[in-house]
């Protein structure tokens, strides 16, 4: 039977205390700035566990409830976009939509392969066609389906949330909801905006087994990185297979960036901010490679596109950042401002140098949290970006890992344009390691 989504409600869910007037105006920093107006979707699933549960009205009513509280939290995730440095802090709230599935959840995300295309469906994508300071910046979704289970889902926008921000509001939102449902946990410079285009690229699911991990990272070890950790071995072999379907495609192989967010909170920050943090404090690693010239020979060029040396690749870029760049970005006065502009300024003479460059662009989700938000009916079954198809040139070679609970296992989900993926999903050596869109084992 096919997935049919009835929307029940859609409604405004307000801070449940109203913002001070010296809170009204936040100004946004340097990596905020730089952030636009995208959403970045997550869909958490929740199977029934307790045969006694049901998400009833009074309990929907709770999760308003507790949202509303933990909005006055996190009060400039209620307000809207005034301009490009500042939060109007207005408590104009965010999108709350309550729908009804009419299907089994173990059906449809235990199938083989699941249908990814329909978990669009789950998600509240708002028509963000309003001016920039009317848009919400959270938009949830309460999706319940009959069998019981539930999924919540949520976009938020990128401006001035990272994936610790999401991690830590909806932690901090399962939090206050348990506490008002009386329930227990479970045991353990700005960038030009290119014109979105449909169909452009297509979303793909690729799950890796923690002994094709453990294997990787192995392939990956080399003098220059002795150990190399999974978020790198992956990435690093992604990049390389990613490069490959490329030069399959258009029969040459193009210059190749790869772009990971590094989390400053845990690498400089901890412990002295507060969880409760609210902001993008990332910064972009990026690593380069570029083709050898003809006279170099065919085995000097293997070597560098080999997974190890791409994991080098990467692993001196992150050290780079580490050990030069974050040290004068953290400097008083305008240092920090000097660096961010000159990182900038590269980067775009980089991209305007090299017409034919395939950016690929990598975000790691794992260590975030989302697997622990706990609501009072247990933690995630599964967790997903969104859902697949076609989607916008914007969100082209892009690739989200995802832990994916049982035995260590990583989910790679990768964006690429239709004729590169279809080289990917029949690349042998990628297949040996990555199942293509499995069905989900529920935990």
């Amino acid at each position: 039977m096919k997935m049919e989504v009835e929307l029940i409600s859609k409604e405004i869910i307000k801070p449940s205390s109203s913002t001070p007037p010296h809170l009204r105006n936040m100004k946004l920093s340097l990596f905020d700035q730089g952030g636009g107006l995208s959403h970045v979707p997550i869909i958490l699933y929740y199977t029934k566990r307790d045969a006694n549960f049901n998400i009833n009205e009074k309990v929907i009513n709770q999760l308003k409830d507790s949202l509303s509280k933990t909005l006055a939290l996190f009060y400039p995730l209620a307000g809207r976009v005034k301009d490009r440095f500042s939060i109007d802090c207005n408590d104009e709230g965010v999108l709350f939509s309550t729908t009804r599935v009419n299907c089994d959840m173990a059906n449809l995300i235990t199938t083989q392969p699941p249908d990814l295309q329909s978990f669009s469906a789950l998600v509240p994508y708002y028509v963000f066609v309003d001016p920039r300071d009317k848009v919400v910046q959270v938009a949830i979704q309460l999706n319940i389906f009959t069998c019981g289970g539930v999924v919540i889902s949520g976009c938020f926008m990128h401006k001035i949330m990272d994936g610790a921000t999401i991690g830590a509001f909806l932690k901090s939102w399962a939090s206050n909801s348990i506490a008002r449902l009386g329930l227990s946990s479970s045991p353990p410079p700005e960038e030009e905006k290119e014109e979105k285009k449909e169909g452009d690229g297509i979303i793909q699911r690729f799950l890796f087994k923690s002994e094709a991990i453990f294997t990787l990272k192995a392939k990956a070890t080399s003098e220059r990185v002795p150990n190399p950790t999974r978020v790198e071995a992956i990435s690093g072999f992604i990049w390389k297979h990613a490069m490959a379907a490329s030069k399959a495609v258009w029969g040459m192989q193009q210059p190749s960036m790869l772009s990971h967010q590094m989390d400053l909170r845990r690498k400089i920050f901890e412990p002295s901010l507060s969880k409760y943090s609210i902001g993008n404090f990332t910064w972009k690693v990026v690593a380069h490679y570029y083709p050898f010239a003809e006279k170099v020979e065919e085995e000097e060029e293997e070597k560098i596109t080999s997974l190890d040396g791409l994991v080098g690749l990467l692993r001196a870029a992150i050290e780079k950042t580490r050990d030069d760049i974050l040290p004068k970005l953290l400097q008083g006065d305008d240092g920090g401002y000097d660096v961010f502009s000159k990182f900038v300024q590269e980067l775009r003479e980089t991209c305007q140098s090299n017409k034919n460059l395939n950016p690929y662009t990598f975000s790691s989700w794992c260590k975030i949290g989302f697997n622990e938000v706990d609501f009072g009916w247990g933690k995630p079954t599964w967790i997903s970006p969104a859902g697949a198809g076609r989607v916008n040139s914007i969100y082209k070679n892009t690739v989200v890992l995802i832990e994916a609970g049982l035995d260590d296992r990583i989910e790679a989900w990768l964006t690429l344009d239709e004729r590169g993926m279809a080289v990917l999903e029949h690349d042998q050596e990628f297949l040996e390691f990555a199942y293509v869109n499995p069905a989900v084992i529920l935990s």
